[in-house]
């Protein structure tokens, strides 16, 4: 089996990484300590086509393979990690949960998504369950042609940001897992609200809960079809899961390169030089877990 990306996957990562070097790395420290979400940068993005990447064309995306999404979500990292988490690996599972909604969601939400004009959050944990979907207590009930939706959402990537929230909701709370459907919900809407946290790291991507009381929809906004909420969101993690891994190895990788070039200078204090072989050493065992996972990834995403 052959793990080499074609000629088109090498020119997308070469573009992809010389943004992230020229316009996230050098400011992604000034984001983190203002806490303020590069929205401009975003919108660049989507303007080069580096957002919702797997997006079928037919949908207004570019129709790339899961491997493409994810070189692009790695080269991404190396200049923000904290931006590939919204960008990517939520914005992942946002893409392909608004390709299964009506037109009118569509309309609405899926081409300024692409286009980096609105951010999206999603909306799966809660504080009593977790991420476990099946045990979800906010509930959405059907009144005529609309959802009233009422409940709590925690952790959720972005959410201080977002322009809308894919949320997942009780329609049945008899049923279990199929009783779970998901909903495209606008943030300004009345009876929404949000609350931010203080995290230690990723401060540009802020996290919060969202908080929905009696809050109403149009059934134009239920995404695919009533009780198949579960499935979506188990279907999107199988490879939201491996972009996350993805994000999360590349930044470790990059600076373990200074200590080898530093080491390698014509005069290498003793000091230098134990702390550089310290971190060949990690870089070593980095690597090597990389290129298995790597291959993984392909198997997985194929």
């Amino acid at each position: 089996m052959d793990f080499e990306f074609s000629k088109h996957q090498k020119m997308i990562q070469k573009e992809v990484r010389r943004f992230a070097q020229e316009e996230l790395a050098p400011r992604y420290q000034q984001w983190d300590r203002e806490k303020r979400y590069p929205r401009e940068l975003v919108k660049k993005m989507g303007d080069l086509g580096f957002i919702g990447v797997s997006v079928s064309q037919e949908n207004g995306g570019l129709g790339e393979s899961f491997i493409t999404e994810g070189i692009v979500c790695e080269e991404i990292s190396r200049g923000d990690c904290s931006i590939s988490m919204s960008t990517h690996v939520a914005n992942h599972l946002c893409g392909g949960l608004l390709e299964q909604g009506h037109k009118e969601a569509k309309d609405a939400f899926l081409g300024p998504f692409l286009a980096g004009e609105k951010i999206p959050a999603f909306c799966l944990t809660e504080p009593g369950c977790g991420t476990d979907a099946a045990a979800l207590q906010t509930r959405a009930e059907k009144k005529g042609a609309a959802y009233v939706l009422n409940g709590e959402k925690s952790g959720i990537t972005a959410i201080m940001d977002a322009d809308f929230a894919l949320v997942f909701a009780k329609t049945d709370p008899e049923a279990g897992a199929q009783g779970v459907s998901c909903f495209v919900i606008p943030m300004d809407l009345p009876g929404v609200s949000t609350q931010s946290y203080e995290d230690l790291g990723c401060n540009a991507v802020v996290r919060g809960s969202l908080f929905l009381q009696d809050v109403e929809i149009p059934e134009t906004y239920l995404i695919g079809q009533e009780g198949k909420g579960f499935k979506l969101a188990m279907q999107g993690f199988d490879q939201s899961r491996i972009l996350l891994c993805l994000e999360a190895l590349r930044p470790p990788l990059y600076p373990l390169k200074r200590p080898w070039n530093m080491s390698n200078s014509a005069r290498p204090s003793a000091d230098h030089w134990r702390l550089s072989k310290a971190f060949l050493s990690r870089s070593s065992n980095t690597s090597a877990s990389w290129r298995p996972f790597g291959c993984c990834a392909t198997r997985h995403c194929g």
